[in-house]
């Protein structure tokens, strides 16, 4: 061969190990999606992601079951401030209240002479 021209084989094989890299780097995003979504954080994916085994979505799903079995994940509370109480509730007005709003508001509207005169 002369210099020129490149050597295929070893661009095949470098194209192939490139590839082989990306497979496996899609396999542990999957794995690691796999965890994130059954309710582990991201350190415990990493951590637990050997755990995770098989070829496909399906299996990644069936034995990330079987993990939370064994290792439940950590449940994402949030902790509530110490002053903060039960909030106040408007006080609860009754019908009569109510209505005697609804018609000042149309009298200042100016739409309750045609149809009612008095209050």
């Amino acid at each position: 061969m002369s210099e020129e021209q490149p050597n295929y084989r070893e661009l095949f094989e470098q194209l192939q190990a490139n590839i082989d890299a990306d497979k496996q780097q899609a396999t542990k995003d999957k794995k690691r999606k796999a965890l994130t979504d059954a309710g582990y954080t991201e350190e415990q994916a990493d951590k637990y992601l050997p755990k995770v085994v098989g070829d496909t979505s399906q299996e990644f799903k069936e034995s990330v079951e079987i993990l939370k079995e064994d290792i439940p994940p950590t449940k994402k509370y949030v902790e509530p401030s110490l002053g903060n109480g039960k909030q106040n509730q408007p006080k609860k007005k009754d019908k009569a209240e109510i209505g005697r709003e609804a018609v000042r508001r149309l009298k200042a509207k100016g739409m309750t002479n045609k149809f009612y005169r008095g209050v």
